[in-house]
C-alpha cells in the first residue's frame, strides 16, 4: 500500500544547530514511516552556522514558485517556521483544500522585540502573516509558553506538540573513558551547567545570589560556549564557580551522571527581547540519568514535569533556590538512585518520538 504524498517544507536544516534545526529533523525523520515526503530544505553551513539572508531569500522564492507550479500535488504540507509563510500562500492559492501546518517557536515571535532595523521590519511581517493566518489548517506551537506569545500576537487556532528527544547530539553518543577533574573528584556536591554563556540561561544570576547561601562543599562548574565574553569574564571570576570551557558531546553524558545536580536557572529578562521557546537540554540530561533543577519558566516549564522528570524551581527567587537545592542535596544515596532511574525513564515515555508523530499525524489527517 502506497504511502500518501506530504510536502515537508523547512528554512532550518543540519548542519545549523539549534532547537528548530532539531525539532525539524526529528518530524521529518518521524513521519517518514507513514508518508511519502517532498523535502525542501535549506541547510546551514557546515559550521553550523544558519544560512546568510540572501540564501534565505533566494530560498523562500524557490519555495514559493514550487508550491505555485507543484502545490496541485500535496494535499498535506508541513512548513516548519513562520518566515516560509510565502509558499504557504502560493499553495492555498492553487490548492485551497490542502492541509497546511506551521510550526511556530518562542525566537519567532520575540524578534520583532529586539532593537534594530531587521526586528522593525520583521514585526511587520509577523503582523501580516496573524492577518492571513486563516491560510493554515493549524498552527503548532513548541509549548504553553510560545501559544501564549502567540495568541497575543492575534494568532489562533493553536495546539501544542512539545519537541522528541533528539535521536542525535550527546544522549545518542557513547561517552568515552571518563576523567573526573581534580576539583570534580575533590568536591562532595559538585553542581553542574552546560549551555550558552548568555543573560538568560542564568548562570551569572546563580553564581551571584544562589551560590553563596548554599553550604561551603559545593561547586559549580560550567561548560559553555562564551558568548559575551564580559559576562563569561565576570561569571569565572566568581568564588566557587570552575570554568570546564566547552565540553565535548562525548563527554557531556558523564559530567551530568557524575553531578550532584544539574541546573537551567534561566531568569526573566525585562522586554520580553528573548525566551526560552522549549529547553531541548532539560530533557536530554534528565533522559540520560541526574537529578535536574531549572526554572518554571517560559518553554522550560513544558521541558521538566515537576516531580517526574525534574524539579522546579521559580524564576529569579534565590531563597527559592536555596531551599530546594539544600532538600535535593539531603536525599540519602537510595532515593538518589532510585529517583535518576524514575525520572529517566519518565523522560524517555513523555517526550517519546512516537508521541510527536502521533500528535502531528493526527494534525495531517484531520
Amino acid at each position: 500500500m502506497s504511502k500518501p504524498n506530504l510536502l515537508f517544507v523547512s528554512r532550518k536544516w543540519p548542519p545549523a544547530v539549534g532547537g528548530m534545526e532539531t525539532y525539524s529533523y526529528e518530524l521529518y525523520s518521524g513521519l517518514l514511516e507513514k508518508y511519502d515526503i517532498t523535502l525542501l530544505a535549506l541547510p546551514g553551513k557546515p559550521n553550523g552556522r544558519p544560512p546568510s539572508l540572501l540564501s534565505l531569500a533566494l530560498f523562500i522564492l524557490k519555495i514559493t514558485l514550487y508550491c505555485f507550479f507543484r502545490g496541485r500535488k500535496f494535499s498535506k504540507v508541513v512548513f516548519t517556521d513562520t518566515l516560509i509563510f510565502p509558499a504557504a500562500l502560493a499553495h492555498a492559492l492553487v490548492n485551497p483544500k490542502g492541509n497546511r501546518i506551521s510550526v511556530f517557536y518562542g525566537l519567532d515571535l520575540v524578534y520583532a522585540n529586539r532593537p534594530g532595523f531587521l526586528p522593525f521590519i520583521y514585526g511587520f511581517v509577523i503582523g501580516f502573516i496573524s492577518l492571513v493566518q486563516n491560510v493554515f489548517s493549524k498552527i503548532v506551537a513548541i509549548s504553553k509558553s510560545t501559544q501564549m506569545i502567540a495568541v497575543e500576537k492575534g494568532f489562533k487556532n493553536i495546539a501544542i506538540v512539545v519537541p522528541t528527544l533528539p535521536s542525535q547530539g550527546f544522549t545518542s553518543q557513547i561517552p568515552k573513558e571518563f576523567v573526573v577533574p581534580e576539583k570534580y573528584s575533590e568536591c562532595k556536591y559538585p553542581i553542574f551547567y552546560f549551555g550558552r554563556l548568555i543573560a538568560r540561561k542564568g548562570s551569572l544570576w546563580f553564581a551571584k545570589e544562589v551560590l553563596p547561601s548554599i553550604k561551603q562543599d559545593v561547586l559549580f562548574f560550567v561548560s559553555g560556549n562564551i558568548m559575551d565574553p564580559e559576562y563569561a569574564k565576570e561569571l569565572i571570576s566568581l568564588p566557587r564557580v570552575v570554568y570546564l570551557g566547552a565540553v565535548p558531546s562525548d563527554q557531556i553524558v558523564n559530567y551530568i551522571r557524575t553531578s550532584s545536580l544539574v541546573v537551567m536557572p534561566n531568569i526573566e529578562i525585562p522586554g520580553g527581547k528573548d525566551k526560552e521557546g522549549f529547553g531541548l537540554v532539560a530533557i536530554e540530561a534528565s533522559s540520560v540519568g541526574c537529578r535536574l533543577l531549572a526554572s518554571d519558566l517560559e518553554g522550560l516549564s513544558d521541558a521538566v514535569q515537576n516531580g517526574i522528570t525534574g524539579y522546579q524551581a521559580p524564576p529569579n527567587q534565590p531563597e527559592a533556590w536555596v531551599q530546594k537545592i539544600n532538600e535535593i542535596l539531603k536525599q540519602s544515596e537510595a532515593d538518589r538512585k532510585k529517583w535518576i532511574e524514575s525520572s529517566a525513564k519518565a523522560t524517555r515515555e513523555i517526550y517519546s518520538p512516537k508521541e510527536l508523530i502521533r500528535k502531528f499525524s493526527e494534525l495531517l489527517e484531520s
